[in-house]
This record gives structure tokens, sequence and C-alpha cells, in this order.
């Protein structure tokens, strides 16, 4: 599969995964009071979008740009500097326009394994995966004999 369809698979997951709970009282305090839901969330998101693709193996460099008082984070793959579609913000809803990324610093993560709030997150998007893939093989049941079919003929 090529990476853009994980990249989007694993951006649309997390975000979805994405709550009040996990935000630091600043960033909840924020969306109480009007800002995007996707605020303050911008570190753990990239953090469990990078362990969800595989972490060092993934060829994803997470980085941060300031943006006004605070600082963004962001994934980005090889040449990336040349193709927009290499850039992964799974916050970018937050923002009226488009971050300066070409401003933005290679980081490493404060932990090498998933932070607990990221691995919150993954765990998520995990469950929900595995309640959508029992879903899928439940819908492709026989409605004749109840057999996941498999070149299944109905009795």
């Amino acid at each position: 599969m090529d990476n853009w369809i994980n990249d989007y698979q694993a951006v649309r997951d997390v975000a979805q995964a994405l709550d009040a709970s996990l935000l630091k009282p600043r960033y909840r305090a924020r969306v109480e009071a009007g800002a995007h839901r996707m605020t303050g969330h911008c570190y753990v998101a990239s953090e469990a979008v990078y362990h969800l693709l595989g972490g060092l193996d993934s060829g994803l460099t997470p980085r941060t740009v300031r943006i006004d008082d605070d600082v963004h984070w962001f994934l980005t793959r090889d040449g990336w500097r040349n193709d927009d579609n290499k850039i992964i913000d799974v916050t970018r809803a937050q923002f009226s326009t488009v971050p300066n990324y070409w401003d933005g610093t290679g980081r490493g993560f404060l932990t090498r394994q998933p932070s607990k709030r990221a691995q919150v997150v993954i765990d998520r998007v995990l469950q929900r995966r595995a309640a959508r893939a029992h879903q899928l093989a439940e819908s492709k049941r026989c409605r004749t004999c109840g057999e996941i079919p498999n070149n299944h003929r109905p009795r």
C-alpha cells in the first residue's frame, strides 16, 4: 500500500480519537472557550501517528514550527520541502491559514515509546479498527447458514 494511503488512514483515525480529556489544562480552557477542537492536540496526535506508522522505521521526522506563542508539532517524509503531500499535520484544521512548515525544525519526541496520552490515542485507534474489522466480517456472514463465506454456497 502506498505511504499516502497509510498516512491518510492514520491521520483520519487519530483525529477521530482525539477529545478534550487528552488536553493539557491551558488548551482545554481554550477549546471550552470556543477554540477549534484540534487546538492543543498537535504533539500527542503527531506522536500517535508516528508510532502507528512504524516509529523509527516509518521514515517520518517529527518537526516543530513556532506559531504565535506556541510550538506546533507535525511530521514529514523525505522530500517534504518539494512536495506538500509529504507533510502530515493531523491538527491542521485548527489554523485559519496554512502554517509555515518550511520554518520547521526536526525534533525528537520526549520519549522513545509512546507517551501516556499518545498510548491512549493509539489504543482507541486500534480498538476502533478492530471493531470495524469485526463489523465487516459480520456483514459478510451468510444469511442462510451464518458462516463467513470463503467460496461458500448456502445450504
